[in-house]
């Protein structure tokens, strides 16, 4: 686990590298972010082909995690300014991969 700053990220709060085992996360993020990049030791591509399923269970196993440890750790909310950037979770690529918009849709 290495604490960084988020321009290092790519533009992400955490970031976990199965590679090399180790996690990321922006000196800025909160603790669900943390939980969330953690699980991702057991939520990847060796458990789940697709990177949306593997996301929605590293949020889910982070938020009862929190709740376990008795951690006030809200996952982070999607803001007014942030709606465009909404990308359907089953529209989602790898980490690095573009997601070209188009009118009326994604491709």
């Amino acid at each position: 686990m290495r604490e960084t700053v988020s321009r290092t990220l790519g533009g992400y709060a955490g970031l976990f590298d199965p590679s090399a085992a180790s996690v990321d996360v922006a000196y800025s993020a909160g603790p669900f972010v943390t939980l969330h990049e953690l699980a991702h030791a057991w939520f990847n591509g060796r458990l789940v082909a697709d990177r949306w399923i593997g996301e929605a269970f590293a949020s889910l196993y982070a938020d009862r995690a929190a709740e376990a440890l008795a951690i006030v750790a809200p996952p982070p909310l999607l803001t007014i300014d942030l709606e465009p950037s909404r990308i359907p979770l089953n529209a989602w690529k790898g980490v690095g991969r573009r997601v070209r918009m188009l009118k009326g849709g994604m491709r």
